[in-house]
This record gives structure tokens, C-alpha cells and sequence, in this order.
């Protein structure tokens, strides 16, 4: 059985936060979320990001961000118990490659990146909670949008919503990833969780309208990795260290690509039935009539070759689909529940529904 490969792209500001949210999210799920894993099968890989997350809880040392043209990748797998379900290409890219011109010979990951997130599955959009500590407002829009590079953001969105068009292509879930939200709470005492996450929300609609068109189903999800007393800090207390979140992105990602799996099998099979239904019937007719009989044998053989070719398809395509369903069906159940009652807003089609 050939396990599907998903890919999830992050894109942001320099010093957003994407290489640490990364860190804290593996620490997170390796080590296990209602009997889910999501683990790297490369066990030098592993230590390498237990020992810097390590690294960080026991003497207080932040990460270095990201540096250099060259992306760091990471294969992940996600597994329920030992049982393989899927595997994730991650990759982290220096805050300032998403910037650059495609065709600067000297930066050489921009061109990458864009190619990238062309392919993408999934799409974190990552925004500073440190450029939110306030609602954006009409006022502050455009200097929120350069802090945040969000304009950049949504070119690229554009760009590759328009190209997935033409190919016939789904539009990629995309998750509004906000960081720092412990100096966003910190800056708004005593105002409630349901009233913080609306107004974060209301930010991010404004700073990120690509993520809320028809066809798109976007998370919203504020993300901390402790209770820090500023931003871009090299030094923190490790007792402040206190993880929140973490893990809804990747959950909301899973579902969104087991469900879209699920909806492209359903089109093979129905493109497959008819495919069989019109070779069947295109050789009947041939077969009926003498002409047919004595000179189109061959292409009569040929249709009802690849009916049967088309058969042995659908028991291949039924039995993806059936698994898909099941494990769809088993993450809804396990993992869903995980969203609700939670400081995060989802939306279909530019609509919240939760």
C-alpha cells in the first residue's frame, strides 16, 4: 500500500517565529496526542530537534531563526499507534526568501519557495502577534502590513490560487498562524478569550483577504510557546516556557488533506464507471452490425480490454477510498474534538463556522 505524501509550506516576516512554532510543534506531537504521532524517521533529525527544543526548556536558549539560501527539509510521518498514515515534507525557509525576486541569482530559495507553495497542501501564513497587540485598524493597516509583510503574503496567494485554477487544482487549506499570542493577552488584560480571538480574527481578515475567498478553508490559530516578556528574545526563563496550541495546525491540516483525498477518489471512480460504461457500450454497438463483426474485431478487443483494465482500477480506487473514509472517519472522531472549545477560528468559503 503506497502511504499518500502531503506537503505544508510556512511563509512570514523575518523573526515571525516560524522556526520555533516548528520546533515546539514536534516536541508536541512526537511525543504523542490522543495515541497520534507525528515523527521524523530519521532519528539524528529527532535528537537534533529534541536537544534544541531541550535546549530552550532547561537553560532558557531560544532558537536561531533560519539563515542561509539553502532550505532545511524535514520528512515527517504521522502515525495512529505504529500504523503509518501519512507523510509530511516540511520545510523551513529564512524569513527574508519569501522577499526576494524570483530570478535574484543569489537567492536562490526564493524561486524554490514560490514553487513551492505552488504545490503546497497546506499553507501557514505566519503573522507576529507582536504587530497585534492592538486591532488593526484603517489607520494602522499599512504599517501592520509591512511589519507583517502580509502584502507579499497575499500576492503569493494569488499567484498560486490563480495557477491551481487553470490546472483544474484545489485550493490549499491555509492556516493563519499567530505567534506571540501570550504578548497580545498580556496587552489586553481582562479582555476575554471568545472576544480576543474575534478580534485577532477580524486582523487577520484584514491583513490576509486571500485567505477568506470562495474555496477557501482557512485556521486561524494564535499559538504561544510560553509567557515571555517581549519579542525577539535570545534569553527566557525556562520556568516561562509553557506551550499552547501547538498542535491544532497540523490536526486541521491532516483532516483538510484526508478529506480532500477522499473527494478526488470519489471523482476517479465516477470518471472510471463511465470511462467502462462507454467502452461497453461503444463495442456492443460495434459488435451489433456485420461491418462491425468482420472488420473491427481489434478495436472492439481494444474497448473491452480496457474495461476490464478500468475494473481492476476501481477495486484499486474502492479500496483507497474505503481506507481514506475509515481513517477520515477515526481522526474526525479522535482529533476534531481537539478544535472545539478552544481559542481558534475556522472558516469555510470566507464564512467562520467555528
Amino acid at each position: 500500500m503506497q502511504i499518500p505524501e502531503a506537503t505544508v509550506t510556512m511563509i512570514g516576516a523575518p523573526g515571525c517565529g516560524k522556526t520555533t512554532y516548528f520546533l515546539g510543534m514536534y516536541a508536541t506531537m512526537s511525543s504523542g496526542l490522543q495515541g497520534y504521532f507525528l515523527v521524523t524517521e530519521d532519528l539524528d533529525l529527532d535528537l537534533e530537534l529534541s536537544e534544541n527544543w531541550d535546549g530552550m526548556c532547561d537553560d532558557g536558549e531560544m532558537p536561531a531563526p533560519t539563515n542561509g539560501e539553502v532550505p532545511r527539509t524535514f520528512p515527517l510521518v504521522f502515525r495512529n499507534g505504529l500504523q503509518t498514515i501519512l507523510r509530511f515534507s516540511w520545510e523551513d525557509y529564512r524569513g527574508g526568501a519569501m522577499s526576494n525576486r524570483a530570478d535574484d541569482e543569489v537567492a536562490v530559495d526564493a524561486t524554490h519557495l514560490l514553487e513551492r507553495v505552488h504545490r503546497s497542501d497546506s499553507i501557514y501564513l505566519v503573522v507576529n502577534g507582536n504587530e497585534l497587540l492592538e486591532p488593526v485598524t484603517q489607520a494602522s493597516l499599512q504599517q501592520v502590513r509591512r511589519a507583517t509583510k502580509s502584502r507579499r503574503m497575499n500576492a503569493v496567494l494569488q499567484d498560486t490560487t490563480r495557477r491551481r485554477q487553470e490546472e483544474g487544482r484545489p485550493v490549499p487549506s491555509m492556516v493563519v498562524l499567530v505567534t506571540k499570542s501570550d504578548l497580545i493577552a498580556r496587552a489586553n488584560p481582562g479582555v476575554g478569550k471568545e472576544e480576543l480571538v474575534e478580534r485577532i480574527a477580524d486582523s487577520a481578515r484584514a491583513l490576509l483577504p486571500s485567505c477568506f475567498q470562495e474555496g477557501t478553508n482557512t485556521l486561524i490559530c494564535p499559538v504561544r510557546i510560553g509567557e515571555f516578556s517581549g519579542d525577539a528574545q535570545k534569553q527566557v526563563a525556562p520556568e516561562d516556557v509553557s506551550p499552547r496550541n501547538l498542535h491544532f495546525p497540523m490536526i486541521f491540516s491532516f483532516l483538510n488533506y484526508l478529506d480532500g483525498q477522499v473527494e478526488s477518489t470519489r471523482a476517479r471512480l465516477d470518471s472510471t464507471r463511465s470511462l467502462i460504461a462507454g467502452n461497453r457500450g461503444e463495442a456492443d454497438r460495434m459488435n451489433s452490425t456485420f461491418v462491425g463483426r468482420m472488420f473491427k474485431g481489434g478495436e472492439i478487443g481494444r474497448l473491452r480490454s480496457a474495461a476490464i483494465t478500468a475494473e481492476a482500477e476501481i477495486t484499486t480506487l474502492t479500496q483507497d477510498l474505503n481506507r481514506s473514509e475509515r481513517q477520515l472517519t477515526a481522526l474526525s472522531e479522535d482529533l476534531r474534538s481537539a478544535l472545539k472549545n478552544c481559542d481558534v477560528a475556522v472558516f469555510q468559503d470566507g464564512v467562520r463556522v467555528q
